[in-house]
């Protein structure tokens, strides 16, 4: 099995060739952890999203904020598969994870070029809300020609597009191989592994896309986009903090809007932060297969629990999401309530 660097999405599934046990039971644990998390994100996601489409009016920054929404539920859904995947592969009664593995190791490059992807895409998401929130709390005179309803959806759905493009490479890393297994005192030679390819192995393909590409569009470019913006707005609430009283209804939405924002990115910032310093640690300490064991078991974890928190900040600080989200589900509380009235009549 190959082992994988924290850049890619295959972390999650990677294995150590190594007689310590300890690395075998951090990647259990690790992955029954994103499953967890990633179903409460997923969840919490969903609620964000049904949360936001009934904001009314619904401004640029509800728009933006929906698609990230959608950007961490299809980032968590890949995240979960993923470590399914994994869990399977690792079960001990031998003929079925060979009947596992031969089924499901054939869909893998795939699922690493989504989970690559749908993480990118949820990246520049977040890059592109502190975008929003910047150009209407620092530019409010011209933000509508800067920044409208149609230039957010145009925005979010070209991102989505490049986070693709940008991670094709990915499928042609690794493939699939017949690999000999002893089992029972005799070999199967229908047991696929995952290798992997010239292109994984090429140290001109590593230092071009993973240090070079990865670290300006994927790692440090994004955090440092959202690093500035984040102080900028940090100080313009910090102005508005002594004139809160003589704020306008509509001054103080964009206030709280602009708060939740921050929170957001805060912990978009140190999240990433975290991880950059275990990709980087793992790019120079690739010797040490124990420990970048662990690197990427971190890295990939914090990205996980980065894409499931942000209802938390909705709820809490968005007093209109807050009201919109229990005003709906008052009102979906008493519709069931009222059908089954009428049934147990009928």
């Amino acid at each position: 099995m190959m082992n994988s660097t924290c850049l890619i999405p295959s972390a999650i599934y990677s294995s150590v060739n190594t007689n310590n046990t300890s690395p075998l039971v951090a990647h259990a644990v690790t992955n029954i952890l994103h499953v967890l998390i990633g179903l409460l994100g997923t969840v919490g996601n969903g609620l964000s999203v049904l949360g936001l489409s009934k904001i009314r009016p619904s401004t640029t920054h509800v728009i933006v904020l929906k698609y990230l929404a959608i950007a961490d539920i299809s980032y968590l859904f890949t995240v979960i598969f993923l470590a399914i995947i994994n869990l399977l592969t690792h079960v001990r009664f031998y003929p079925l994870q060979i009947y596992i593995n031969n089924g499901l190791i054939q869909i893998l490059p795939t699922l690493f070029l989504l989970v690559s992807s749908t993480q990118i895409w949820a990246t520049w998401m977040i890059v592109l809300v502190t975008v929003d929130r910047y150009i209407y709390v620092c530019k409010p005179h011209n933000a509508l020609q800067i920044f409208n309803k149609t230039t957010a959806h145009v925005c979010a759905v070209l991102l989505a597009m490049a986070a693709f493009v940008f991670s094709i490479p990915r499928i042609f890393e690794v493939k699939a191989e017949k690999q000999g297994w002893f089992l029972n005192n005799r070999t199967c030679d229908d047991v696929f592994g995952l290798n992997g390819t010239a292109l994984y192995n090429s140290k001109d393909y590593k230092l071009f896309y993973d240090v070079i590409l990865n670290t300006t569009f994927r790692l440090m470019g994004p955090v440092i986009v959202t690093m500035g913006l984040n102080i900028r707005l940090i100080q313009s609430v910090r102005k508005s903090a002594k004139a809160v009283s003589s704020l306008t209804h509509h001054q103080r939405r964009e206030r709280h809007f602009t708060f939740q924002m921050i929170g957001i990115v805060s912990v978009f910032i140190i999240s990433s932060l975290v991880w950059t310093v275990a990709c980087l640690s793992y790019l120079i300490r690739d010797d040490d297969k124990v420990r970048s064991t662990y690197l990427n078991l971190i890295g990939n974890l914090i990205l996980t629990c980065n894409s499931s928190i942000n209802f938390l900040f909705y709820f809490f600080i968005g007093k209109d999401f807050r009201q919109a989200l229990c005003k709906f589900l008052r009102r979906r509380k008493c519709k069931r309530e009222s059908f089954s009235r009428n049934t147990s009549i009928l």
